[in-house]
């Protein structure tokens, strides 16, 4: 008899839902802070009839904006300095360092200018990896936990099963194919193809959230083969040590982008909890 290795409705639904809820107060771990998660931004307040009266909720106050993430030493140690070389050992390990200091984050990526792009958000919780993919358009996402995943195909989710039914097969395969791009050591041995990394100075470029900043240029001393056989000139842009915000991939006459952001703030949770609710009820 066929024992199928997906993930349970519980174990799915409490992944789903960490990567909801939890990205919410992520942002206060990332920083530093209690590992209690905050108390419930509504509180109560005595009601005109005194202290013997009813209590009725207070206006929730707008959440306050979160602390960047602190820089690892690894990255400390990092002078962003036009002119100065980087090793890739030394940057790999600021760059994995600081992503897991941040805990949360997003990223975009972009095949060509007028590309709606790919969406990943991601939580590096104690038990593992959770992410979740959008597809261009919003479309088609993909939810990745420790032990599991889904897979949404035409509006339908399917539990990543790598011996099941053909359907929990190709979602398996979509799952996997994510689950090394959202791991906090996917940047780093990217950047590890390369021995040495140059600071180029600063350029304006365009960022996640749609505007231009000026950004230190970090680019390989060397063409990068990030797929096999396609040499590549790959340059990071970064406003501190570890803190990615563009990684520009040019080779065979293309370019391709990858914005990041968010580092160590809440992730929009809506789309997740919608997600929950149809994962859940998945076949």
């Amino acid at each position: 008899m066929h024992a199928p290795s997906r993930p349970t409705k519980t174990a799915l639904g409490r992944g789903l839902l960490l990567l909801g809820v939890a990205l919410a107060t992520a942002s206060g771990c990332a920083a530093g802070g209690s590992e209690n998660p905050p108390a419930a931004a509504t509180s109560t307040t005595p009601s005109a009839g005194g202290p013997g009266g009813s209590t009725e909720p207070a206006t929730p106050s707008e959440p306050a904006a979160p602390a960047a993430p602190a820089l690892p030493a690894s990255c400390a140690a990092i002078e962003l300095v036009e002119g100065s070389r980087i090793t890739g050992d030394d940057l790999g390990r600021c760059l994995q360092d600081f992503e897991r200091t941040a805990r949360t984050g997003s990223s975009l990526v972009r095949l060509t200018p007028d590309d709606p792009g790919v969406e990943t958000q991601w939580l590096h919780a104690d038990d593992g990896t959770y992410a979740l993919l959008t597809g261009r358009d919003g479309g088609d996402r993909v939810v990745v936990t420790p032990d599991g995943g889904a897979s949404e195909d035409d509006g339908r989710w399917v539990r990543a099963d790598a011996g099941g039914s053909p359907d929990e097969q190709l979602a398996s395969s979509h799952v996997e194919a994510l689950r090394p791009q959202v791991q906090p050591d996917f940047q780093a041995a990217l950047v590890r193809l390369s021995d040495t990394w140059l600071v180029e100075g600063r350029e304006e470029v365009t960022v996640l959230d749609g505007t231009k900043r000026s950004l230190w240029r970090v680019a390989s001393a060397k063409p990068v083969e990030l797929v096999a056989g396609m040499p590549a000139d790959v340059s990071l842009y970064m406003d501190v040590p570890g803190a990615t915000e563009v990684m520009v991939s040019t080779g065979g006459g293309n370019t391709s982008e990858r914005l990041y952001g968010a580092w160590g703030a809440p992730v929009d949770a809506t789309a997740v909890e919608k997600a929950v609710a149809q994962a859940l009820d998945a076949d």
